[in-house]
């Protein structure tokens, strides 16, 4: 009868440091941590960081719908890139991705979207060329150079977004090329 008084307060302890482990030492964690400088020091490495992928056009939704897919597109600097979603509006298409660094605990490096300031806040950052598409053959489409909108956030998430009368480019299949990244290395202090 004693041992049972105990072992429910015991198991609830020990449920509790469990959790708190797991979520001080999880990926968005230690991520959160970092970029608040918070117990890290952070370096920024190089800016327009690029990264390219193809969009099968298998991807593309065939009606005016929102599609998760949850593809990994590559992985650069132990940050995976992954197709979240498209959705197909009535006038255009939107390309939403997320890139998901692999944070370690003590040092390592990753990617972010976002101009991480030393006064603890960051800004968007984008460079004049952030999106470029390219044909089949890897061949700028120069018919997109105002054609497009982008956006970023919440988070690692970004996207572009095109108008649906380039529809029979991106059916034909394109390769997109993001180089909004900006490299961080990180260090606990």
């Amino acid at each position: 009868m004693k041992r049972s008084r105990y072992m429910v307060p015991l198991l609830l302890l020990c449920a509790l440091t469990v959790y708190a482990y797991i979520s001080y030492y999880s990926q968005e964690s230690i991520l959160d941590r970092v970029v608040q400088r918070n117990g890290y020091e952070l370096y920024q490495r190089q800016q327009s960081v690029p990264f390219e992928f193809y969009l099968d056009p298998d991807w593309l939704p065939k009606t005016s719908e929102e599609v998760e897919y949850h593809i990994q597109l590559g992985s650069l600097h132990n940050t995976d890139i992954i197709l979240d979603r498209i959705i197909s509006r009535d006038k255009s298409i939107y390309i939403g991705l997320k890139a998901v660094p692999h944070m370690k605990i003590f040092l390592g490096s990753f990617l972010y979207i976002w101009d991480i300031k030393d006064n603890n806040t960051s800004s968007s950052y984008d460079p004049i060329d952030e999106w470029q598409l390219l044909d089949k053959n890897r061949l700028p489409l120069q018919q997109f150079t105002m054609n497009y909108g982008t956006g970023e956030g919440p988070g690692n998430t970004f996207g572009i977004e095109i108008d649906k009368k380039y529809m029979e480019l991106l059916q034909q299949g394109l390769y997109f090329k993001f180089s909004g990244f900006i490299l961080y290395e990180y260090w606990k202090k």
